[in-house]
């Protein structure tokens, strides 16, 4: 049975919470990702900002309401309670977590040390992967 370590990413791209939220921004626009984790000194996870969490504020730059956003950093909209597993948990847990909550993504953390990361398309492309697709079309064949 495949476990969180077996597709986790390792190359994560974090915040801290002091960042500006238009760096968070920034940062999710030019990596095309969903949400960035949020980490203190020796990767420790204290949060997570999500591309809907920065939604209000990306109506203020788009308003051309500056002032009013120049006050916010990813600690005053970042969720601190955040759903982890762990590097030995099994994907089938993680795929019903993504399943039965609205968030995009689970923290994979050691402790309180962010390891890694699994997004819904992880999960997707590792069941319909090469080898994932050869087992549906053998399964299709008898239905």
């Amino acid at each position: 049975m495949l476990k969180a370590k077996d597709i986790m990413q390792t190359d994560l791209i974090v915040v801290n919470k002091n960042t500006p939220f238009i760096k968070a921004i920034e940062l999710i626009a030019k990596h095309r990702i969903t949400g960035l984790p949020v980490v203190e000194d020796g990767m420790n996870l204290v949060g997570v900002v999500s591309e809907k969490d920065l939604l209000v504020l990306t109506h203020h730059l788009i308003t051309q309401n500056l002032d009013e956003i120049k006050k916010y950093t990813v600690e005053s909209l970042m969720t601190k309670d955040v759903v982890t597993f762990h590097p030995d948990d099994s994907l089938a847990d993680i795929c019903r977590c993504l399943v039965e909550n609205p968030f995009r993504r689970v923290l994979i953390a050691e402790g309180n040390k962010l390891v890694g990361l699994i997004t819904r398309k992880d999960l997707i492309f590792t069941a319909v992967g090469k080898d994932g697709l050869k087992a549906m079309s053998t399964i299709t064949t008898y239905l």
